[in-house]
């Protein structure tokens, strides 16, 4: 089961930042690390980019991998370290796609097909705008959001995501009492041809989806903001508005069991059946066999297909190099001179 927690995504750092001071934690936000501190071997502190040294017994950094391994790090002595720092220098970085609209909105948005369809029937009396949409459009478009998006342009029909967390929770609504809108769009560029500033990209995505919406939907939006990749580069610190793991070549990957490929299950072993003496006009005397030992005899219904002796390996063609022997057929070639 999943879901989010009761305020919005904003109350989880609240709750941690409450938690962290009680402890006697000290937070010092608005301050970028410009460097690690240490010795080559461990890290023991941080550089702020004021020139602030802060020193402590352990480091724990929990963001973007890359701008540690690429700017933060100094010169390791661990060969491991160096590795890991070398392969996230050589990589790309890469460019954020994805864009944000948080709304206010007087009305909740339905989506009329749905309706007719008859697919709310399987919500089960729960309310449909609590649930998250995807807007995903075909796969010859999709194809085509990918080329346009290196040359700083938006598809015509962009794959988005709607939701409105308000009615869900009803703590996460304005101060004046409007339900909140959350609209996501994906492979918007980061560079946009002609810049984000100013751009009407963010409304014709509203334009776009509203066409699904009942009726004057977007008279009911009062107000919104737009996070673009560069807004999350800015304002965020996500490089070129990314952040991910660092990119791992083939080769790379930990090795583990059985990554990739099933194994058989092996059989228990099945103990061995004790022999069955049983009379037979081929046994020996007394039903012994023919060295006078018993003859074991697999129980009923169960019988193990006899194993034909392995064939020979074939011979090797005329010309061709192979064993001492020469194959039937087959003459050495004589050495010249001769």
């Amino acid at each position: 089961k999943t879901g989010r927690p009761v305020g919005g995504s904003g109350a989880l750092t609240d709750a941690l930042t409450a938690s962290f001071t009680a402890a006697g934690g000290r937070l010092s936000c608005g301050t970028p690390v410009a460097g690690l501190l240490g010795d080559g071997r461990r890290v023991h502190g941080v550089r702020l980019a004021d020139g602030t040294e802060v020193t402590a017994t352990a480091v724990v950094a929990t963001c973007d991998p890359a701008p540690v391994a690429t700017h933060w790090l100094a010169e390791s002595q661990s060969a491991r370290a160096r590795r890991f720092v070398a392969r996230a220098r050589s990589q790309e970085p890469g460019d954020g796609y994805q864009s944000k609209i948080d709304a206010v909105i007087t009305d909740v948005p339905r989506y009329p097909v749905l309706e007719e369809s008859g697919l709310l029937d399987l919500f089960e009396g729960r309310d449909p705008a609590q649930s998250n949409y995807v807007m995903s459009p075909s796969i010859e478009e999709l194809a085509e959001a990918h080329r346009l998006r290196p040359l700083g342009r938006v598809a015509p029909r962009p794959t988005m995501m709607a939701n409105v967390p308000s009615v869900l929770d009803p703590s996460m609504r304005s101060r004046d009492g409007h339900h909140v809108l959350s609209l996501e769009a994906l492979f918007t560029p980061y560079n946009l041809e002609g810049g984000w500033e100013g751009s009407q990209e963010p409304a014709r995505w509203l334009q776009v989806w509203s066409t699904l919406l009942q009726p004057g939907f977007l008279d009911s939006i009062d107000r919104y903001r737009t996070m673009t990749p560069d807004r999350y580069e800015r304002e965020l610190f996500l490089p070129r508005g990314y952040t991910g793991p660092v990119p791992v070549r083939r080769g790379h990957l930990p090795r583990r069991r059985n990554m990739g490929r099933l194994r058989p299950k092996r059989r228990p072993s099945r103990p061995p059946h004790p022999p069955v003496e049983a009379p037979d006009a081929r046994l020996g005397p007394a039903g012994r066999g023919p060295k006078g030992g018993p003859v074991p005899t697999p129980p009923s219904g169960r019988c193990r297909p006899h194993r034909r002796p392995s064939a020979p390996p074939p011979a090797p063609p005329c010309g061709r190099p192979g064993p001492r022997s020469t194959p039937a057929g087959c003459r050495r070639p004589e050495p010249a001179g001769r």
